[in-house]
């Protein structure tokens, strides 16, 4: 258990550099930014829909259309969306309605709606979700790697920033930034559906609109294919973005659970990861506390040998929250007043916040069941999913 903890310590530190390079390294000279076509799909009015939309038409990017994608004209974002449509005008961005998925996820079917409906045939398709907020030149750095002909699909992450300072809401801050302290320069990343660039004949030749008819998620899915092509999934840093949000206990449990649901069925190894990362952090701190409280009351000479183990764990767990709030504050800044007491629950109460975790990912294991914005779905496979309407 000590040597897991240690490789998780060695991929934080790696991280950390990585991410500090890539976010102080100078955009390489090929100035390459091929049309794109930028599909986002969005469901009801998210928490500053708005603010997060604006950013979307103002890309420092010379050519590239942003497809706004709803199920049906009836969803409460559509007269945002128009107005904003109104604004840009037809050549800058337009509006999709997909309809009702059948076999997979609504939202992938509103991104494979808006493929097949509103794509100009241009060489880039990026995907974006409506509850981030993307900096100015979020697109021209999503799109930079894929320069490179190894490279399959690109990937930043998001980074909640609470809009309440409720403990729910921080909680899930720290939560999420567990994942996003994992990705790097290996090749155990995965991309993030919220985020994503893909090139449009890498789409076509992996055939992802196949693969998504009948998946629950885009990025998983898209993800294996990448790489049973052949292919990279390359983090890129300069593409974290903020996402504001405020949750009570009970939808962070949903939101959690739904997100390590998905992950079993989609992507197993990786659901086991995290439960035996997550459980041996709890097993081996709780037990050897416990351990270290009991030797010592009771004078046992073992205390010499049990009293250090709980004590390098909450190290490292210090450590690696410290590393992640030391690079989320150098991408971005602007938000380290509101992050500031969920760096101090990262950093300071990893054993509890771990215990959240943990409690997620085993209540995860009896279910193949979500409830995704308002829609239930039971998961079959990563291939084939049943969507379950009144």
């Amino acid at each position: 258990m000590i040597a897991l903890a240690i490789a998780i310590i060695i991929q934080g530190l790696d991280n950390f550099h990585f991410v500090r390079k890539r976010i102080r390294q100078v955009r390489p000279p090929h100035n390459y930014m091929p049309p794109a076509d930028l599909i986002c799909p969005c469901c009801g009015l998210d928490q500053n829909l708005e603010e997060n939309l604006r950013p979307l038409l103002a890309q420092d990017y010379p050519d590239y259309k942003v497809i706004f994608t709803v199920a049906d004209p009836d969803d409460p974002a559509v007269p945002l969306i128009r107005k904003l449509l109104d604004e840009v005008g037809p050549d800058r961005a337009c509006l999709v309605f997909a309809g009702p998925a059948q076999n997979c996820a609504q939202k992938v079917y509103n991104q494979l709606q808006a493929i097949r409906q509103a794509s100009r045939g241009v060489p880039i398709l990026a995907f974006i979700d409506s509850d981030i907020h993307p900096a100015p030149n979020w697109l021209r750095h999503l799109v930079d790697p894929l320069v490179r002909p190894t490279v399959g699909v690109v990937t930043g992450y998001r980074w909640y920033v609470p809009a309440r300072q409720n403990l729910a809401s921080l909680t899930l801050s720290v939560l999420n930034a567990v994942p996003a302290g994992g990705m790097g320069r290996h090749c155990l990343n995965h991309a993030w559906g919220g985020t994503m660039a893909i090139r449009k004949e890498h789409f076509d030749r992996l055939k992802i609109a196949d693969v998504w008819s009948g998946a629950i998620t885009d990025d998983l899915t898209l993800s294996t294919a990448v790489k049973k092509g052949g292919f990279r999934v390359v983090f890129e840093p300069k593409c974290y973005c903020a996402s504001r949000d405020a949750l009570t206990w009970s939808e962070l449990f949903e939101f959690v659970r739904r997100q390590f649901i998905i992950t079993k069925v989609c992507k197993p190894g990786l659901w086991l990861i995290a439960l035996a990362a997550s459980l041996q952090y709890a097993l081996t701190f709780w037990l050897g506390l416990g351990l270290a409280i009991w030797t010592a009351w009771t004078a046992h000479p073992a205390f010499n040998f049990v009293w250090p183990i709980p004590i390098i764990i909450y190290a490292f767990g210090l450590l690696k929250g410290i590393l992640r709030r030391i690079n989320i504050f150098l991408v971005l800044p602007r938000h380290k007043h509101d992050l500031n007491r969920a760096t101090w629950l990262d950093i300071f109460a990893s054993p509890l916040t771990n215990l959240v975790m943990l409690f997620c990912i085993v209540a995860s294991v009896p279910t193949k069941t979500i409830i995704w914005r308002g829609i239930k779905y039971r998961l079959h496979s990563p291939g084939r999913t049943e969507v379950i309407r009144p």
